[in-house]
């Protein structure tokens, strides 16, 4: 995920205190974001030149992590997605990891977890959460644990 500078002057000392705090910023703009997070960068495609969103480097719940944005044609963010590890350890990720998240998922958003089995196609693992208005799923890749955050289309949850 090509970025266009470094961000490290702009960590939020304190970052944002639950995963809670983070779904606000979906359906909102940069602004929105850069009024709570702080300076941000563009985020391209591979190509180096498609616009896709804005990426932040903060803390969540007390620990580094980049924020990608994806944003639609009206420059409104539609999904943000949270990269907990980098895969840069080598190493897979820690079950003890991967259990700190859910419960922190689980305990902020106040609803029941719902693990999928992992996807014969592309190995990935997921762990869902659906509130009323928001979808928090998190996703394991051999090195690299993720969380995206969307809105909730209530018709295909109903």
């Amino acid at each position: 995920m090509p970025r266009s500078g470094s961000l490290s002057d702009s960590v939020v000392p304190l970052g944002l205190p639950d995963i809670t705090s983070i779904a606000g910023f979906v359906g909102g703009t940069k602004g929105d974001v850069i009024a709570v997070i702080g300076k941000d960068e563009d985020y391209l495609a591979d190509d180096g030149f498609t616009y896709i969103g804005r990426v932040y480097e903060t803390q969540l719940c007390g620990e580094p992590v980049m924020i990608y944005t994806d944003c639609g044609r009206d420059n409104r963010i539609d999904t943000l997605i949270i990269g907990i590890t980098d895969g840069d350890s080598g190493t897979g990720v820690p079950d003890a990891v991967i259990q700190r998240w859910q419960k922190q998922i689980s305990g902020d958003s106040g609803v029941a977890m719902q693990e999928q089995p992992v996807s014969p196609a592309s190995d990935i693992q997921y762990w869902n959460w659906r509130t009323e208005d928001t979808v928090y799923e998190l996703r394991l890749l051999d090195h690299v644990l993720t969380l995206s955050v969307t809105t909730a289309v209530r018709e295909l949850y109903q």
